[in-house]
């Protein structure tokens, strides 16, 4: 016998199985620490406790013991009482050891499952059974008792009342557990602990006669109250704890089926089908949401020994309408006016985490010779390079390298002198001022760099705090291949164009050339293998005369093509327009009339706008052969969408600031719910009004929804989403807010067809009177559309031809929508992001461009202050973890940069004051030194709702500026998780702290797995500085540069909406200096 054999059978002979070390379920059936069968215990069923004995308790099963208090000591976890409420009080909990779960479920799921198709993970070793994953004795422990390691069977020093959960936190049945664990031993002896303690267990099954549970929650754990399902019958309300009802059906692997109540279909009925479709249910451990869900029968047969008598499962309902949407404040008059946002069932998403998978995206439709097409950004740039797909968008795949060039191998190494080689070899010249002004632009000639590779040029920026970093630069990939020359490793040859690479464009618009200037930067070279990187500095090449003319403009791509686009040229996003006017706020019309001055209404349409109000929307949409495809992002199309692969330079980038972006592609309905929307913005009200009559706006079939054991297919898929709108009042349509006064006489008795909302239209049309003598253009204009074309159109409609119950619902809809956008706004994320967080329970992630406060000092029915939910969640669940992303530099252009230090100390003071155990905020970085922008919205929340759009963690971006976001769930889920939104959530947070997922030796990879770790890495990578990958939150303040306070109003720079226009006339002032 072997040294280890040796050392292995003694210490089994002297530990038992707890010679095996942490990862054996050794549990004792003696809970209480008396000598005694019965322990003298009491269930209340209300709560889910035991309690009764004045004795100790023992620990059940070996874990992690800790003591908490409300003080100095909270619960880490989020554990949910049968009530909802969290467990924040005094006594101990016992985290039990991870490997000791995964046993558990192996063992339970081989015990008491078959195969089948009710347990489809049972091979996996998961089961549909709810495992013990916390204990928490509540109770008075000993002072110096903290936290320490405790076996099964060692004496806790609490008494008072026990309670189980598993791992999301789920309230458990004692006498499941009970029950789980006297079968556990009888099946396996070996995993009691050393001896012979009384088996209490029997006696603490026996407290209630045979039973099999079922507990139902809301996706927030609390109680379900409602009475949308049946084949389950109240046991104990206060628990939401039921009785299963016998099982009548035919299927011998079940116990029961709990099905949602039959739809209504009386046109008085309560449960119609456009609201059932809504709610869904699903065993928390896992399974897909559905309206009728089945529990497995356990395998042991019930007069068999060990006689497991008390079943127990917890299901969770979905009603999808609040989940996902949240639910408006009624009280608001926009909330009784405007058509709610249409949830879509069993849709189809890709969930994209950077621009490049996006832009390939686009490229695919767009290049698909569709019957439609459609794309709104607040700018696009027809010249930058796309890749052929979402997939084949990274380096070295895109861009592609011509056939005819032979990149260098791999064991052709760069030689010692390779930075004087091209320094020798390369030149740069000022290209030619159109109008013959000071040349600013360079022409950089790179000659000598290994063909086939990607090259990025950053030219070094001096900055106002006497400081160097990396400017924008520029990009491309190395195709041309020059005649070799003695001296010269690589004969590749790359031309590229510097946008003013030597700061010399003054904010007052003059330049100063220095004497024998020089052109200084930092190059990247990423080749085939990216392995090959090398980053070389402080290249220097004088810039030398001649000046020449300007290189030919790339060919246009796909994005040229497009029928219909929408963009926003506001200043406030760095953008030129061709606004000329003064600002007059001094009544309605006036208003009117600088809303209406900065609309541009050619192809790409540039919709009105408040001044300072930016529209952030990056929406697309394409039909052919009937099919509707699209996706959704933000930020601006241009040469800082390419960021793929930031820590590389972003290889294939045309060059640009560092940013980052997510998005979704989908078909189908959500498709065509986007292409709706890109219609609103590219087109006016008035010329897509009848068109929206046309087959082509036939809105597409509901999907077939999938059952259990079903796989997504191109037609129906496992995601529910909608499509939600923020904009600002007065802007869609501006000239119809002025039927504010009269609808809102009417508002409780808004007409439900299309004919009767015509009717109430042409009256309030009839009954203007408007002079428009005199009247400013364009509102005058404008104005004038109501009282002829509109009033045309409406009646045009209801005296045409008849329409369809499909072209009725979408004449009544757009009619309403545009009125109520009109004259309110919309604010559909607002609500989302209140319910969303109310529901949080274990994580939230947010990201996003800006981030300030959400509500002013005066609360209104039409405001939600998301910050104070924040910290009321927080401090509501104490398990609860929360990341915050944020850029360092808001995304605000320079001369707005009072904005810009308004949201910074804003959110600074804010996040100053939330706990840090339990929130981490960073600055993402791109490439190493140059602080990252953020173009997109992200929300994750609990792994199982997310939010992706253009809008903006701010009450500007929430009620102001327009946008639009995606919000979506998917019904498949493992242990509360989805595991497309945890794969989207692991990928975002990979490339924002530099992780490689490809790369299995990498143990951060697994950290990325659960998003506890992912918060402990991000706050160890924050105490050392973030390891050059994030930055820590900024005060706002700069070394050696004294700080002044913002100048600006904080209600200016982050608006309300339905607030702006009320802002005093001194504020407005300010707007005399600024491009809007």
């Amino acid at each position: 016998m072997t040294l280890l054999q040796t050392l292995a059978k003694t210490s089994l002979k002297e530990k038992g199985i707890e010679g095996l070390g942490l990862t054996m379920p050794a549990c004792t059936p003696k809970w209480i620490d008396v000598a005694d069968i019965d322990p003298g215990l009491t269930l209340n069923e209300a709560t889910l406790t035991l309690s009764g004995s004045s004795e100790n308790w023992l620990a059940p099963l070996p874990g992690l013991f800790s003591k908490t208090n409300t003080s100095d000591r909270p619960i880490q976890f989020s554990l949910q009482k049968a009530d909802g409420s969290m467990i924040n009080s005094i006594g101990a909990v016992i985290q039990i050891f991870p490997q000791v779960i995964l046993r558990l479920r192996r063992l339970i799921a081989l015990k008491t499952e078959t195969e089948n198709t009710h347990t489809p993970l049972r091979a996996e070793g998961t089961t549909v059974r709810q495992v013990p994953a916390f204990i928490f004795i509540e109770g008075t422990a000993p002072t110096d008792l903290i936290s320490t390691s405790i076996q099964a069977g060692e004496d806790s020093e609490i008494s008072g009342t026990i309670s189980f959960f598993d791992e999301q936190g789920f309230i458990l049945h004692p006498l499941y557990v009970a029950s789980m664990l006297n079968a556990i031993l009888k099946f396996y002896p070996i995993l009691s602990i050393e001896g012979s303690p009384e088996n209490q267990l029997q006696t603490i099954i026996g407290l209630q006669t045979a039973s099999k549970m079922i507990r139902v929650v809301e996706m927030n754990g609390l109680p379900y109250t409602g009475d949308q399902f049946e084949g389950i019958t109240v046991r104990e309300s206060s628990a939401a704890l039921f009785d299963l009802d016998v099982y009548t059906g035919s299927d011998t692997e079940l116990q029961g089926e709990i099905k949602r109540k039959a739809i209504t279909t009386a046109a008085d009925g309560d449960f119609p089908a456009e609201l059932a479709n809504k709610f869904l249910i699903s065993n928390v451990c896992y399974g897909r949401m559905l309206a009728e869900v089945v529990v497995p029968k356990m395998s042991i047969p019930e007069t068999d020994d060990p006689n497991w008598i008390h079943d127990f499962f917890t299901f969770q309902v979905m009603d999808l309408r609040n989940f996902l949407t949240g639910s408006p404040n009624i009280e608001f008059n926009g909330t009784k006016l405007e058509p709610k946002p249409y949830i879509r069932l069993n849709q189809n998403l890709t969930l994209l985490s950077d621009g490049n998978s996006i832009l390939g995206h686009l490229n695919e439709l767009f290049s698909d010779t569709p019957d439609e097409s459609l794309l709104v950004a607040p700018t696009i740039d027809t010249k930058i390079p796309l890749p052929p797909n979402s997939i084949d968008s990274r380096w070295p795949s895109f861009p592609t390298i011509p056939a005819s060039i032979t990149p260098p191998a791999d064991d052709v190494f760069f030689p010692t002198n390779f930075k004087s080689q091209v320094q020798s070899n390369s030149t740069a010249q000022f290209i030619n001022h159109p109008a013959a002004g000071q040349p600013t632009e360079v022409l950089l000639t790179l000659r000598g760099i290994p063909s086939g590779a990607a090259v990025r040029v950053f030219n070094r920026d001096f900055d106002d705090d006497a400081t160097v970093s990396r400017g924008d630069g520029k990009g491309g990939v190395c195709i041309t291949e020059i005649v070799a020359e003695d001296g010269r490793t690589f004969n590749g040859e790359l031309i590229l164009k510097l946008s003013d690479p030597l700061g010399l464009l003054r904010p007052t618009g003059t330049t100063t050339v220095p004497t024998d200037p020089e052109l200084i930067f930092d190059m990247m070279i990423i080749r085939q293998n990216p392995k090959t990187k090398r980053l070389f500095g402080a290249l220097t090449i004088p810039i030398t005369a001649p000046n020449v003319v300007d290189p030919t403009a790339p060919a246009d791509n796909s994005f040229e093509s497009v029928a219909k686009k929408g963009v926003c040229n506001s200043a406030i996003l760095g953008l030129k327009n061709s606004f000329s006017g003064d600002f007059d706020f001094s009544d309605s019309t006036s208003t009117l009339n600088t809303i209406l001055s900065f609309m541009g209404e050619t192809n790409p349409r540039d919709a009105p706008r408040q001044p300072t109000m930016a529209r952030r929307e990056v929406l697309y949409a394409t039909k052919k052969n009937d099919v509707w495809k699209g996706g959704i992002s933000g930020g601006l199309l241009n040469a800082s969408f390419h960021h793929a692969q930031q820590d590389l330079g972003s290889p294939g980038s045309p060059g640009g600031a560092e940013n980052t972006v997510t998005g979704i592609q989908t078909s189908g309905q959500l498709a065509y719910d986007l292409a709706r929307m890109a219609f609103r913005r590219t087109t006016s009200f008035y010329e897509r009004f009848l068109p929206i009559r046309d087959d082509l706006w036939e809105q597409p079939d509901n999907p077939t929804a999938l059952a259990a054991s079903d796989s997504p297919t191109v037609s129906a898929g496992i995601f529910a989403g909608a499509l939600l709108q923020t904009v600002s009042p007065n802007c869609e349509t501006p000239e119809l807010s002025i039927s504010k006064i009269f609808l809102e006489d009417r508002i409780d008795d808004i007409p439900k067809n299309l004919d009767e909302l015509i009717d109430l239209l042409v009256e309030f049309i009839d009954n203007l009177n408007l002079d428009l003598s005199g009247m400013p253009e364009p509102v005058g204009g404008a104005l004038g559309n109501i009282e002829t074309e509109l009033k045309n159109l409406l009646n045009g409609l209801k005296d045409g031809d008849p329409l369809s119950e499909s072209q009725n619902e979408r004449f009544y809809n757009e009619v309403l929508r545009e009125l109520s956008a009109s004259i309110y706004g919309r604010r559909d994320s607002q609500w989302a992001l209140e319910q969303a967080i109310g529901q949080a329970r274990k994580s939230i992630y947010i990201e996003s461009p800006g981030f300030n406060f959400t509500e002013g000092e005066t609360p209104a029915n039409y405001t939600v202050n998301l910050l104070a939910k924040l910290s009321a969640r927080l401090a509501e669940c104490p398990g609860l973890k929360l990341i915050i992303c944020i850029p360092k530099h808001p995304d605000y252009s320079f001369a707005y940069n009072q904005w810009e230090k308004s949201e910074v100390k804003e959110r600074y003071d804010y996040l100053q004051a939330v706990s840090g155990r339990q929130m981490v905020v960073f600055h993402p970085i791109g490439f190493p030194g140059r602080p990252s922008n953020i173009s997109t919205q992200t929300v994750l929340i609990d792994d199982n709702w997310g939010m992706v759009g253009s809008g903006s963690f701010r009450r500007r971006g929430l009620t102001f500026d327009g946008s639009n976001d995606l919000v979506f769930t998917a019904f498949d889920r493992v242990h509360g998780k989805v595991n497309e939104l945890k794969e989207f959530r692991k990928s975002i947070l990979a490339q924002r702290i530099g992780v490689d997922l490809s790369n299995a030796d990498d143990s951060r990879n697994q950290l990325l797995q659960d998003f506890g770790a992912t918060f402990q890495l991000i706050r160890e990578m924050l105490v050392v500085g973030g390891l050059g990958k994030i930055d820590r939150l900024w005060n706002g303040r700069t070394a050696n540069i004294p700080y002044v306070e913002p100048t600006i109003h904080k209600d200016l720079a982050n608006p309300e909406g339905l607030e702006f226009n009320a802002l005093s006339a001194s504020i407005f002032n300010m707007f005399s200096t600024l491009e809007t």
